[in-house]
């Protein structure tokens, strides 16, 4: 890394909202071999602030790590996104930490969606909370800060917004061609400026496909960062996730992390992680895991998402967990998910009766692989897509030997399997 790298950063807090002001009090939340740790010593240092080094009990213990803060006065921390997401999901800690002197909240490392906890917060404690958003090839290149709302009634964003670059650093969107992409369409997240680093030590392939000319500044430098993200119309930057956390179903490109950030701004929800799985037919389906402070059914939660996102972005399986599969970095297991357990997603079991009821309910549990389904089971609490749905019908006309019209088994017009069965009826006595 560079030297003026870090100035930069500083000079760029200073003009901006700084989060430390002369004389305050800064805790030391990271370890000496994560560079975060020198964003935190040295804007401290440099701006005749007080440094406050929490020891590694404090840290395994964030109920003594709050009571440290609170005694020693501290003003500004320094957190890991994933901290201070366990600290806003256990009730009482982030009440505890407003109780103090806190005016400024600095996070990074990974994706941050300001919910309905952390807007409380911010709200309550009067504090503003800062995302700083850079890989450590860039250090920070990007700050949103986060503030109550202000006289025209604004409120924090939903959106995963990481702000915008900071002072000496130039920031593109590139699409696939290597062209700028316009506002509003997602791109890979490109970083030129003096925050660059050198390069990677003994790896020349790396670099060679890291760090590349900038094609529009020749003779300068450009790093990729496999990030995807997109302008927005007020010049912020919206971040996506991983390039490769993007997945095609049903002949659409899907960004799985656009749905867990609007998974995330639902109320009740505090953490979500999004994954592709195939069933035994070979398509592939969208699976949401989600951890909340209430009970949220997948129906509600679809029909919350259904605002926000286009149908072939809805997850086909919702599914609830008390706590969150984490690795030993603190970020989401995604390998530890447990595979979709429909049971969990359904309303009261009413079983098929008639005959007619359990042909429709075998045909529904061969196309989607499920054994139990109730008659008053939803359709989309099952994961039906447009695909299912279609093999369904294909399926029902072949076992009762007419053809449906146009209107009989129009997708969306159904709800549950008992609607189906009571369309099936309504043919049969037509073609009797």
């Amino acid at each position: 890394m560079e030297q003026r790298t870090m100035t930069n950063l500083i000079l760029a807090q200073r003009e901006e909202n700084d989060p430390v002001p002369l004389g305050s009090r800064v805790l030391q939340f990271a370890t000496i071999s994560f560079d975060v740790c020198y964003q935190e010593i040295f804007t401290a240092l440099l701006s005749g602030a007080q440094l406050h080094i929490a020891w590694e009990e404090h840290k395994q213990h964030p109920e003594r790590l709050i009571e440290f803060a609170v005694d020693c006065g501290i003003q500004t921390m320094f957190f890991p996104t994933s901290y201070l997401k366990f600290l806003a999901s256990e009730k009482g800690l982030l009440e505890k930490l407003a109780k103090g002197h806190l005016k400024h909240l600095v996070v990074a490392g990974e994706q941050l969606v300001a919910n309905h906890n952390l807007k409380r917060f911010v709200r309550e404690a009067g504090v503003v909370l800062h995302n700083h958003y850079g890989p450590s090839e860039t250090h920070v290149v990007t700050i949103a800060s986060l503030t109550s709302p202000d006289e025209s009634g604004r409120d924090i964003p939903d959106v995963p917004t990481i702000g915008k670059p900071i002072q000496n650093t130039r920031i593109y969107m590139l699409g696939p061609s290597g062209k700028l992409q316009p506002k509003g369409v997602p791109g890979e997240l490109c970083i030129a400026g003096v925050c660059l680093a050198r390069g990677y030590i003994g790896l020349p392939k790396l670099n060679a496909e890291k760090f590349v000319e900038d094609p529009f500044f020749p003779g300068e430098r450009m790093y990729r960062t496999g990030d995807l993200a997109r302008w927005l119309p007020d010049g912020t930057i919206e971040y996506l996730g991983r390039m490769d956390n993007q997945v095609k179903i049903r002949g659409y490109r899907i960004e799985l992390g656009e749905i867990e950030s609007r998974l995330l701004a639902v109320d009740g929800i505090r953490e979500a992680a999004v994954i592709a799985k195939e069933d035994n037919t070979g398509q592939s389906h969208l699976c949401a895991y989600y951890t909340g402070d209430r009970p949220i059914r997948p129906g509600e939660l679809r029909s919350i998402l259904s605002h926000t996102l286009p149908s072939y972005m809805l997850p086909s399986y919702m599914i609830q967990l008390p706590l969150m599969p984490l690795n030993a970095n603190g970020k989401v297991d995604r390998r530890a998910l447990p595979e979709p357990d429909l049971s969990a997603s359904l309303t009261e079991y009413k079983p098929p009766v008639t005959e007619l009821e359990r042909k429709i309910v075998d045909i529904w549990s061969q196309i989607l692989g499920i054994e139990r389904i109730g008659m008053l089971d939803h359709l989309e609490d099952l994961g039906v897509n447009s695909l299912s749905y279609m093999r369904a019908i294909v399926a029902l006309e072949e076992e009762f030997g007419f053809e449906f019209e146009d209107g009989d088994m129009s997708a969306g017009r159904f709800v549950t399997v008992a609607d189906v069965t009571a369309s099936v009826e309504k043919r049969m006595r037509v073609n009797v």
